[in-house]
C-alpha cells in the first residue's frame, strides 16, 4: 500500500508559456516519479500512474493541458513520496516544438518526501 501524501503535497500543476509569431495550439506536460527505483509516469486519459519498465523521463507520456498560454491542471490526488520531472512544451500553429528540454526553462525537478 502507498504511503498517504504528505500536507503539503502539490495536486495542481500551472504555469505559463510564451507563444512565437505563429500563434499558440497547445500545451503539454509530462511528469515522471521516481521512488526508490520504482518509475512511473502520469496518464491524464487513465487519470492514474502508469508503471516504466525503465527509470527515464524521456520514457513518460505527454498529455494536453490547453491552448491558453497560462495553464493548471489538477491532479486527482496530492503527490506521493518521490523524485518528479515534470517537463512542459508549446506547440504553435505550424506544429513546431522545441525537441530540447531545459531545466529551469521547460524542465522542473522537484522532491516530495
Amino acid at each position: 500500500m502507498a504511503d498517504p501524501p504528505p500536507a503539503a503535497a502539490p495536486r495542481t500543476l500551472s504555469g505559463s508559456v510564451t507563444p512565437g509569431r505563429n500563434g499558440l495550439r497547445r500545451v503539454q506536460l509530462r511528469l515522471t516519479r521516481n521512488d526508490r527505483r520504482r518509475c512511473a509516469t502520469y496518464s491524464a486519459k487513465f487519470e492514474r500512474w502508469l508503471r516504466l519498465k525503465r527509470c527515464s523521463a524521456s520514457l513518460g507520456r505527454w498529455f494536453t493541458v490547453g491552448t491558453s498560454p497560462t495553464f493548471s491542471y489538477l491532479l486527482p490526488a496530492a503527490l506521493t513520496r518521490g523524485r518528479y520531472v515534470l517537463d512542459v512544451r508549446a506547440i504553435d500553429n505550424a506544429f513546431n516544438i522545441d525537441p530540447a528540454t531545459q531545466r529551469g526553462e521547460n524542465r522542473v525537478v522537484f522532491f516530495v518526501k
